[in-house]
This record gives C-alpha cells, sequence and structure tokens, in this order.
C-alpha cells in the first residue's frame, strides 16, 4: 500500500478534470474531492475526458480510472462513488484497491454518513422524518430516469428543514441524509412529495427554473454534496476520513432577502398543491 506524503505530491499524482481540488486525504490512499457542477464523475465516453474528474480512461466494471494524464502519475484511481455531473461537493476516490473494496462495502451497508444541502420550492414538512421509496431505474437514449412503478430498490432519506421560506419567496433551504444511495434519489423523492430543487431540469419545477435562469442568471442545479463521514478496517489498520465541502456562494446568495426575487415567484401561476399534483404525475410514471 503506497502512502501519500503530502498534498502537493498528491495533486501532481492526480490529474484532476477543470476545477476539481483536493479537500482532504488520508496517508493510506482515501481522498476526498470537491466536483464543481458539469463535470461527470467519470467519463462516459472518450470524449468526455475534458470534463470528468480524473483525466484519465475508464474502467466502469472495475470503477477504475487508468491511463492518467500527465507525467509520474499514479497508474490506477478508484471511485468509490458518484455525484449527478450537476451536484457539487465532497466525493471519494482512492489509491488503493483494498481500500476500495472496503469502501464499497461501507457504502452499499449504509455505514457511509452523508449530507447534502439543497434548495426546494415550498416549505417541507418534518413528518415523517424519513422518506421511504421504492424505485425503479430506466434507460431512455443517454438519459436514466427513475420512478415508483414496480420499484425494488428501497430509497431512504432523512431529511431536515433548515429555514422554511428563506427569503420570503417560497424557497427554503434543506439539509438531507440519505440512507441509502439510488440514483437520482435525493432529486425524485424532493419532486414527487412536491418540493422540487431548484435548478433540477429533470424532476423539477421547469417554469420556475425557467424564471431563475431568466432573471436572477443562476444556471446550476441547487444540490450540494456537503460532507461524507467514512471509517473502514484494511488489514489491521482503521482509516477514516470526516470532510466538510462549504455550502457554495451561490446558495447564500439566492436566499437572500431579494424583492426582485419575491415580485418574481408570486408571478408565477401555479400554488405548491398545483406543484405537488403536477410533479406526482410526471414523475410517478
Amino acid at each position: 500500500m503506497e502512502e501519500i506524503v503530502n498534498k502537493q505530491e498528491l495533486e501532481k499524482k492526480l490529474s484532476l478534470g477543470p476545477e476539481v481540488k483536493v479537500l482532504s486525504y488520508h496517508p493510506k490512499g482515501l481522498i476526498a474531492l470537491e466536483k464543481p457542477i458539469n463535470v461527470l464523475s467519470h467519463p462516459n465516453m472518450s470524449m468526455d475526458k475534458w470534463r470528468s474528474l480524473l483525466k484519465a480512461s475508464y474502467d466502469a466494471k472495475r470503477r477504475c480510472f487508468y491511463n492518467l494524464e500527465g507525467e509520474d502519475v499514479y497508474e490506477k484511481v478508484y471511485l468509490i462513488h458518484r455525484l449527478d455531473s450537476g451536484t457539487s461537493g465532497v466525493i471519494l476516490v482512492c489509491t488503493d484497491r483494498q481500500i476500495h473494496e472496503q469502501a464499497i462495502k461501507a457504502f452499499e451497508k449504509g455505514r457511509v454518513k452523508k449530507v447534502y444541502n439543497a434548495i426546494v420550492k415550498g416549505k417541507p414538512k418534518s413528518i415523517p422524518p424519513v422518506w421511504v421509496d421504492r424505485l425503479n431505474k430506466s434507460n431512455s437514449g443517454n438519459q436514466v430516469r427513475v420512478g415508483r412503478h414496480g420499484g425494488q430498490s428501497i430509497a431512504k432519506t432523512r431529511h431536515y428543514c433548515i429555514q422554511g421560506d428563506c427569503n420570503r419567496a417560497g424557497l427554503s433551504l434543506m439539509k438531507l441524509a440519505p440512507e441509502t444511495g439510488r440514483t437520482h434519489q435525493l432529486r425524485y423523492q424532493c419532486a414527487t412529495r412536491g418540493f422540487p430543487i431548484l435548478g433540477d431540469e429533470a424532476y423539477g419545477d421547469f417554469k420556475l427554473n425557467k424564471y431563475f435562469h431568466k432573471f436572477v442568471k443562476f444556471r446550476r442545479m441547487f444540490l450540494h454534496s456537503h460532507s461524507i463521514e467514512i471509517s473502514i478496517v484494511c488489514g489491521q489498520e482503521r482509516i477514516e476520513l470526516d470532510i466538510e465541502s462549504p455550502m457554495p456562494e451561490c446558495f447564500v446568495d439566492i436566499l437572500k432577502p431579494d424583492k426582485n426575487i419575491q415580485k418574481m415567484v408570486k408571478n408565477l401561476p401555479t400554488s405548491n398543491e398545483d406543484v405537488i399534483r403536477l410533479q406526482r404525475q410526471r414523475v410517478m410514471r
């Protein structure tokens, strides 16, 4: 097991994608990166290398980056989990195969604590404290969608409304702590309950997104991987990492009192009840 000596050495040996940063690392090879929006967790095709977490080829079966660009780089880097391209924040990789295997097991067994920040439309209720759904996943072209019909995968998320109606514009700041890791889990669960994540172009309130794009000039999905806490045993050693990525400035900015935002949202023709009905019609197909 090759040990990392310092952050400078690590950054030289990782071929990081655009604006990807090292947040923290364990000397044995467990690494926390900060992923910006519009960066892929891994390339789906060779042409995707330029906008992926690492500038490298990717083996989907082994969840492994290889052929990293540059000199004196790692031979292989293993991806532990994924984030949607529109989601920013903490994502984990490692340079050791055994650590990778143990970390994957920890994720699969729900032993990893994850927290996301989300800005949603409406004011979520605290009851029930855990959302539970059975989801299925379908592929259409290059798009992945989830829904409930025939769903076999259980999705659980503990949720907290940190601040409701933050700027008197019908937006709320939520903390989402998924206990499972299903595809689009948080996005779907928020949307189907009538609290779509702002900027979500697959499950969101499209009219609200359009207004924000036009008048507020923020073009992103407001979902951020805020923190991850992981502890695994590899051989005779316990390897731990507890890391946070601060909530992006644009989250803070959009939650500030703003008369233009308040006026814009009040002029939207749909009520929250309408949104709930429309969201359920669309995402539960």
